[in-house]
């Protein structure tokens, strides 16, 4: 596959078709990476309104047994105190593990809480990103477009209108011929 030459013998030509290259580029790459920011965007709330609901519900998991647990917690004490020779009593073992459970679902709560604080992170970044790249985007077409005019207006001023002489000029003195 033979990869057509880019239009170098002019430089004022190659500025105009850098120009208009930076015209058509700049918004379809906003396009683009808009649609894949807002994909991300819209699956990250989605993430973060599932972790939401996960840290009430462990939260009203954690309000339900926290009665219990403070009922076991006082009974475990006043066991301790009463039954020194039966370390293994049924009753301490259910408390234990209720005691045990609500631990496990307080850290549930928290690693939720971290999960949710590093996706509210992620989506200003993504935001942030996508900001910044619509300014480039603006960036590179105003910079696109005055390269156009630019390189037109000189491409044509210091080049083409001579060469239009010089090519009317041989079709005249062709023609007499």
């Amino acid at each position: 596959m033979k990869i057509p030459d880019l239009p170098t013998e002019n430089l004022y030509k190659f500025i105009c078709f850098t120009g208009l290259s930076l015209i058509i580029i700049s918004p379809i790459y906003y396009q683009v990476f808009t649609h894949q920011v807002l994909l991300k965007n819209m699956d990250l709330k989605l993430e973060m309104a599932l972790t939401k609901k996960r840290v009430a519900f462990l939260k009203k998991d954690v309000e339900f047994l926290g009665s219990d647990v403070e009922e076991a917690t006082k009974k475990l004490e006043i066991r301790k105190e009463q039954v020194k020779e039966n370390p293994k009593g049924p009753d301490k073992e259910i408390e234990k593990n209720k005691v045990l459970r609500l631990r496990g679902m307080a850290r549930d709560v928290e690693i939720e809480m971290v999960k949710m604080d590093r996706l509210a992170e992620e989506v200003f970044f993504l935001n942030e990103q996508h900001n910044l790249l619509k300014k480039f985007s603006i960036i590179g077409f105003v910079v696109g477009s005055f390269l156009f005019g630019v390189g037109l207006y000189f491409w044509f001023t210091r080049i083409q209108i001579y060469e239009d002489r010089i090519i009317k000029k041989k079709a005249q003195d062709h023609q007499r011929e």
